[in-house]
């Protein structure tokens, strides 16, 4: 199912990974920061494998959902850091 070539992903397992590797950490994010601010500041650590910078023949999905959270963390690090 992971390990699977891009032309053979079936559409609900992209769609899946994608809600809970990058929605999750969205979501986590878009809830924690409003109590971050209200606390005076705080940190959110992601963790994610390495597939994200180093991507592997048939963790096409994996490999862009990791990159996507990523980017995510970064653009909410700009963001908010300035609170």
């Amino acid at each position: 199912m992971v390990f699977t070539p891009v032309e053979k992903i079936k559409d609900k397992i992209w769609d899946q990974i994608m809600v809970v590797n990058v929605k999750g950490v969205f979501l986590a994010s878009k809830y924690a920061v409003p109590i971050m601010k209200k606390l005076g500041g705080e940190v959110i650590i992601n963790i994610a494998c390495i597939a994200g910078v180093r991507p592997q023949p048939g963790l096409s999905a994996c490999s862009t959902s990791k990159a996507a959270c990523y980017y995510v963390d970064k653009v909410h690090g700009h963001r908010v850091c300035s609170f």
